[in-house]
């Protein structure tokens, strides 16, 4: 696999990779949005365009500034690749950088909430052009082979945690096993399956929202499938 979060298809990676890179907004588990490497947008009043205002000063791992031309360089190789993030961009007919911090994406129909099409990590522009990507982002975290340390000029402020060491683990049966002995303190539904694992008597099973969704269509007619499937939606915590 890799470590380019934009082209891994390991769960644990994409977790991991989550405190290292950083897309424009984040969705929330109510639906609504999170600025985090957007400073603000503005939505055309025919729905099809979007035009994003970076964050002024946000630095990658390495030291250079964050610019509308990394975006450019992101959406490029997610739109020529079978990146899971591909779906996101499908209906996106043109990208353009009107300056450094400004950004215009265009669609070709209304989109409702645009922002939340906009949630994939951004990478550094030509970081994956050879075959040694190396993880720098623009996140709480830079890593450090077996170990993630907290990044001191973080743009939303230095992370409570200074140092989150990695476990390379060989298989699932093992991550468990270390997860039940306290070796590490988290474990990912990715490679635990919930509904069969009891976790350890302190585990705390913490759900999180991904921009991921499933869409439900029935005949309007279709009144025995409908109203369970309503109830049990407003039932939801």
């Amino acid at each position: 696999d890799t470590f380019n979060p934009i082209y891994s298809t390991s769960p644990t990676v994409i977790s991991l990779m989550g405190f290292v890179f950083e897309p424009l907004f984040s969705v929330n588990e109510d639906g609504t949005t999170t600025n985090v490497l957007a400073d603000s947008y503005t939505v055309s009043p025919d729905g099809k365009s979007i035009v994003v205002k970076l964050k002024q000063n946000v630095k990658w791992h390495d030291g250079s500034t964050f610019i509308c031309p990394d975006i450019l360089y992101t959406i490029d190789k997610i739109k020529n690749s079978n990146s899971r993030y591909k779906s996101l961009l499908k209906t996106t007919t043109d990208v353009m950088a009107i300056d450094y911090n400004t950004l215009k994406v265009t669609f070709d129909k209304p989109t409702p909430n645009p922002v939340a099409l906009l949630s994939f990590p951004i990478i550094k522009g030509y970081s994956a052009d050879s075959g040694d990507f190396k993880p720098i982002g623009t996140g709480p975290y830079v890593f450090n082979k077996d170990k993630l340390d907290a990044y001191d000029t973080y743009h939303n402020g230095l992370a409570k945690i200074s140092v989150v060491k990695i476990n390379n683990v060989p298989d699932s049966e093992k991550y468990i096993s270390l997860f039940n002995a306290s070796v590490f303190d988290v474990a990912d539904s990715g490679i635990i399956d919930m509904k069969t694992y009891t976790p350890r008597s302190k585990a705390n099973v913490m759900n999180y929202v991904s921009n991921k969704m499933i869409y439900v269509g029935c005949a309007r007619d279709c009144v025995r499938i409908k109203r369970p499937a309503f109830l049990a939606i407003e039932k939801l915590p």
